[in-house]
């Protein structure tokens, strides 16, 4: 998956009030002081999250979208040759099955799925492949089916045991997944420090590490259901798998 930097800049400007004899009004000192204590009644709040109410964040973002339109960045790394391979490209979601997935780099690909079947096409070569989702999954590694069965987190936990860190002065937590059993792997989900929303998503399995950062998230929007149908062009080598 990808490495994703926010930067979000808030500028402020202050103009003092000041009153006919050219000092600063005291109502407006008052107010400045009556706000110490709101203040640290907000730092109050911001007290850290137990694991459970962490995970319970995710799931309830989970369980409210309804579409989604992204831009993603992907990195492999295969360690033990140090190769590494980048893919860049969007995704669009629709509740409650319904994906679609294109690279727009280095190779265009397209993946369509409504999680009953799916649909993968390579423009410039002109091949498609149309297979079951089940029987695609498993070929990819059935231990791995919660990860991919996006729109549905509240399987990882149930799958899987997990951990949490993060969350002091900012930061954003990280949720860590591991199997309970079968296939060991590790999948750190970073959230959003203001929504919980997954930003970043990191799978190790053996000496490969995928790193996904997703930007320009757009949440419950109107999306055309016909962008999740692949229409192939005439002449395309359709392999079914």
């Amino acid at each position: 998956m990808r490495a994703l930097t926010l930067f979000l800049v808030f500028t402020l400007a202050f103009s003092p009030f000041l009153n006919a004899a050219g000092t600063k009004d005291s109502a407006s000192k008052k107010q400045t002081a009556a706000s110490e204590p709101q203040k640290k009644e907000a730092v109050k709040e911001q007290k850290k999250l137990s694991p459970a109410e962490v995970l319970a964040r995710l799931e309830a973002w989970d369980n409210k979208l309804n579409s989604l339109d992204i831009t993603f960045t992907q990195e492999v790394w295969f360690k033990e040759a140090d190769l590494k391979q980048t893919v860049e490209g969007n995704m669009q979601y629709l509740k409650p099955n319904m994906l679609r997935i294109e690279h727009k780099s280095p190779n265009r690909q397209i993946i369509t799925t409504d999680k009953k079947a799916i649909t993968i096409y390579k423009p410039d070569d002109r091949q498609a492949i149309n297979a079951t989702w089940d029987g695609w999954v498993k070929t990819q590694n059935q231990s791995f089916y919660g990860v991919l069965d996006f729109g549905n987190y509240s399987s990882l936990a149930k799958n899987n045991k997990y951990e949490v860190s993060g969350g002091e002065n900012g930061q954003p937590y990280i949720i860590r997944f591991t199997p309970k059993e079968g296939t060991q792997y590790e999948l750190e989900i970073t959230l959003g420090v203001r929504d919980f929303f997954p930003t970043k998503a990191a799978l190790t399995v053996g000496s490969a590490v995928t790193t996904t950062v997703l930007t320009k998230t757009s949440k419950n929007i109107k999306l055309d259901s016909e962008i999740f149908n692949q229409k192939l062009p005439e002449k395309t080598d359709i392999i079914n798998f």
